[in-house]
């Protein structure tokens, strides 16, 4: 513990430079504000998507490959995509999980991310292909439709959606 006399040491030597030193804090409270006040909506989005593909995700790993107490695991998303199979419905939508998951890594690591629709990469293609009038659309309403899409992909095959999403591609020979 300090002693009263050594706190007031202390503070007499910093007198001096006390200018100096608010100065250099009311500039770092300034921007710590500008980033506690950024718009993050964006990111929000990206990331309530992310979390909601999870979501199908682990219904679908826990139900059509037999993954019990998939949360007692405690896999991570890339581990989760990792057990998504490649001859299956699924294989459709993964390369734009993959993405979803890069660029949720993206903003989980900076605080100034900003997307443009060149970041979708393959979920643009996939979209291309699965609704219509996507060059219009913002990154984040892409995402969004996106997330709708796979969250269908990844529905367990006895729902009635997922039935003719199936046969719909039983023509499709996969690579195994």
């Amino acid at each position: 513990m300090f002693s009263q006399d050594d706190i007031r040491l202390a503070f007499d030597k910093l007198e001096p430079h006390w200018n100096e030193i608010e100065a250099e804090h009311k500039k770092r409270e300034e921007y710590f504000l500008s980033l506690i006040n950024n718009d993050y909506s964006e990111t929000a989005e990206l990331l309530k998507c992310h979390l909601i593909i999870e979501h199908y995700l682990n219904i679908f790993l826990e139900k059509e490959l037999g993954l019990d107490n998939l949360n007692e695991a405690k896999l991570s998303f890339f581990n989760k995509m990792k057990l998504l199979p490649d001859n299956k419905v699924v294989t459709f939508v993964k390369p734009g999980i993959v993405r979803i998951n890069t660029l949720r890594n993206k903003v989980a690591h900076q605080l100034d991310v900003k997307f443009s629709n060149k970041d979708l990469g393959e979920i643009s293609s996939i979209l291309k292909i699965a609704r219509t009038d996507v060059d219009a659309l913002s990154f984040i309403e892409n995402i969004k439709k996106f997330t709708s899409v796979a969250c269908t992909w990844l529905t367990p095959k006895d729902d009635k959606i997922q039935g003719y999403i199936a046969e719909s591609i039983s023509h499709i020979k996969y690579n195994e």
